[in-house]
């Protein structure tokens, strides 16, 4: 029996090889469709924090509807180097160098929500961080939900979870 060619979206998340040549960074079929909706939602998000700042941002987040329902654990680690591959091949790349990681990390927490799966956005500042206005510096990233990351140590700021 000869399989029916993959149209639309089912092309792209099935066939799309996305490699650097030799190697494939997006192993499976959910890390390819984590891909793709990082790349779909790259440049929009890149926008509404552009146009509309960080508060409308986050309020269009708390809307964003679960999709599926997901208790699997969740790979934030390998989910934030997709968004990242997924930034550098949007058109969101020439907006805010490198993605920076407030978009990106919008766009990882807007997936995995849409996947209905737990994850909450942070942002935080150095634990020592200078109080003067002129070198402020502050992190985005995203969580799995009751999984805090060890490798960021900043204190928290802004938190955004599932509800």
């Amino acid at each position: 029996m000869v399989a029916a060619p993959a149209v639309g979206w089912q092309l792209i998340v099935e066939e799309w090889p996305l490699s650097n040549g030799s190697r494939s960074f997006a192993r499976s079929r959910l890390e390819r469709a984590f891909f793709v909706g990082s790349w779909l939602l790259a440049g929009p998000v890149t926008a509404a924090l552009a146009i509309g700042g960080f508060g409308r941002a986050t309020r269009a987040l708390k809307r964003l509807p679960r999709l599926m329902e997901r208790e699997a654990p969740v790979d934030v680690a390998r989910d934030e180097e997709l968004v990242r591959r997924a930034f550098a091949w949007s058109l969101a790349r020439w907006s805010v160098k490198g993605g920076g990681c407030l978009p990106r990390s919008m766009v990882q927490y807007a997936v995995h929500t849409l996947a209905g799966e737990p994850v909450r956005l942070v942002v935080g500042v150095p634990p020592h961080a200078p109080r003067d206005p002129e070198s402020f510096e502050a992190h985005s990233w995203v969580e799995a939900v009751g999984r805090p990351r060890p490798d960021v140590t900043h204190a928290v700021l802004f938190e955004l979870a599932q509800r």
